[in-house]
């Protein structure tokens, strides 16, 4: 069953700009529009022409409602100050609220109250999970990684200040995901840099707090250290240490490269923290680990430079790829082969494909063309990769039609779901932006992945078949 935000009002702009950005899903503010994702004879609509001082009363009185009728709210969207929408599913029975908007001041107090508690439900669902000793999603080893640890002295908790109390290393690893505009979202790191701020306000302990995030060069010296500073009320240096520490895994390789690092870059202008966090790595690792050592910005280039360089080859080779199909007789396997046994070159990510995908290459390139674009510098370079990637699905759908002439209710099987093999991520996977064309091409998909079969079908549903 598809989940939308529906609004059924005047269709006003901000109230579904408001109802989309709250509950990140798609907003549907006509009576026709509704109709086009749910019959009329399996819903009933409701509207009480009602006035409500606060969200709470609101609420009340809409669930109370709910119990004449048979079914399940999919949402509830109040839009404006006199009219509440609400949506009932008669196959269930138990009500369900995704979003509420409220153009009055307690109420949107309340909505936020409200939307928190639901990530702290989520969170401790997560804790549980893994405390029970399974991980939230595949990766080679982790779990048995993770049963060990448990046993012996991870503890997880979402407790910040009982973590910040306790610790001489602090290690930001939180998620920067890419925004609506395309650029790097630095809204849960400055949530918890604030947080650790907090928690050290009233802390003996000066901890180093590294910074592991991929994050735009100048982050943790211009976003990061002051958000903990004013939180924290102390200075770098008398409070806390920071320092700036990328980290370099594959998706399918977590444990080996987390074990084996090739390189740890340690980005920070103090010495005696470079030392200690050098020195903790010794410990961790083989005592002939190679580390490099210099500012943080620098470090944090690096992470960027990386990512940019290997999406950088894929590209290169999806080129010589297209190529070589134009000229019969070249294998382009042959072509890798013998240009990746170069050692100034290297055989790793020259394998011609759909194009690079994945929750890193996409983002921290487009972050980095953008990031370019903003201090005056043309990334001539990265924009082609970029474009090169992105009409590599067309490429596809090019072949296909070419050999098969339409693919209208043609039977195509795609093996392989997830950006990359030995994982279940599914996020901007070549193979998911495949599917998507091929159904609005009305082809008949069947698919297989030996990990990704579950995020896969929570996109597509009945849309796809095993």
């Amino acid at each position: 069953m598809k989940r939308f935000i529906v609004a059924i009002d005047q269709g006003t702009t901000s109230s579904k700009a408001i109802l989309s950005s709250l509950s990140g899903k798609p907003v549907y503010s006509s009576q026709k529009e509704f109709n086009q994702y749910f019959p009329k004879d399996g819903w009933v609509e409701h509207n009480p022409n009602e006035i409500w001082s606060t969200t709470k009363k609101v609420l009340k009185d809409a669930i109370n409602k709910s119990k004449k009728l048979k079914g399940k709210i999919l949402t509830i969207g109040i839009t404006n100050q006199r009219e509440t929408t609400i949506l009932w599913d008669k196959r269930t029975g138990k009500p369900i609220y995704n979003a509420i908007v409220w153009q009055d001041r307690r109420t949107a107090e309340f909505c936020k109250k409200f939307k928190t508690n639901n990530k702290e439900k989520i969170i401790n669902k997560k804790i549980e999970k893994i405390n029970s000793k399974k991980s939230l999603f595949f990766e080679p080893k982790l779990e048995s990684f993770l049963k060990n640890a448990l046993s012996t002295s991870l503890e997880i908790s979402s407790d910040v200040q009982k973590v910040v109390k306790n610790c001489d290393l602090i290690f930001l690893t939180v998620g920067t995901p890419k925004s609506k505009s395309g650029f790097i979202d630095l809204s849960m790191i400055k949530n918890a840099s604030k947080n650790i701020g907090i928690s050290l306000r009233h802390s003996s302990k000066k901890p180093i707090i590294v910074v592991k995030s991929t994050v735009i060069p100048g982050t943790t010296t211009n976003v990061i250290q002051p958000l903990i500073e004013k939180a924290s009320r102390k200075k770098t240096g008398k409070g806390f240490e920071i320092i700036a520490n990328p980290e370099f895994l594959r998706e399918g390789n977590v444990i080996s490269d987390t074990l084996k690092p090739h390189l740890v870059v340690i980005g920070g202008s103090n010495s005696n923290s470079v030392n200690r966090l050098k020195k903790f790595y010794r410990k961790l690792y083989d005592s002939k680990i190679k580390f490099m050592i210099t500012n943080t910005q620098t470090a944090e280039m690096i992470k960027y430079a990386n990512n940019s360089f290997l999406a950088t080859k894929i590209s290169f080779i999806n080129q010589i790829s297209s190529l070589c199909q134009s000229i019969p007789g070249i294998s382009i396997d042959e072509v890798a082969e013998g240009i990746g046994v170069d050692p100034r070159i290297g055989r790793l990510f020259l394998n011609a494909g759909p194009g690079y995908g994945g929750s890193c290459l996409p983002k921290d390139l487009e972050t980095i063309i953008q990031f370019s674009s903003k201090i005056g510098v043309n990334p001539i370079l990265l924009k082609a990769v970029q474009q090169v990637n992105d009409l590599q699905i067309k490429q596809i759908i090019h072949l296909l039609e070419k050999n098969l002439g339409t693919i209208k209710n043609k039977r195509i099987t795609i093996l392989g779901l997830s950006f990359k093999e030995n994982s279940d991520d599914v996020r901007e996977s070549r193979s998911i932006e495949l599917i998507k064309i091929l159904l609005k091409k009305k082809s008949k998909i069947t698919v297989h992945d030996p990990k990704a079969m579950k995020n896969t079908e929570a996109i597509f549903k009945n849309k796809i078949t095993r």
